[in-house]
């Protein structure tokens, strides 16, 4: 068995951002090989590894129906002032804007006072 590290920085927690950010790290440990673990009290049973495989594959058909039941919802969204918006604001931020001055700028674009007007 190894040990491994990681690493991660929090700087947004409920969509809004850690002022200052929080960084963290840590160690796993890691089997080496199939025979290592197998030999392990980690190891699954038969029984576990068919909950495993069931689980896996429920899991993917309703992502995979969700996906088709909402395809209508998703253009619909992708078409809307409320999704351009947010990525003007996301991009805004990604150039270095705080979010304020990045929602300022959204909202005043000509497509921003189209949808108050229309509101």
């Amino acid at each position: 068995m190894k040990q491994v590290t990681f690493e991660g920085t929090v700087d947004t927690y409920a969509s809004k951002p850690v002022d200052p950010p929080i960084k963290y790290s840590g160690t796993a440990d890691q089997y080496e090989n199939v025979s290592e673990a197998k030999s392990s009290e980690d190891w699954l049973g038969e029984s576990e590894i068919l909950k495993t495989i069931n689980t896996k594959k429920l899991t993917a058909a309703k992502a995979g129906k969700y996906q088709e039941v909402t395809k209508t919802l998703k253009a619909a969204y992708e078409n809307s002032w409320e999704y351009k918006r947010k990525n003007m604001v996301d991009s805004a931020i990604a150039m270095g804007l705080d979010r304020a001055s990045a929602e300022a700028f959204a909202d005043s674009t000509p497509e921003a006072a189209k949808q108050k007007s229309a509101a």
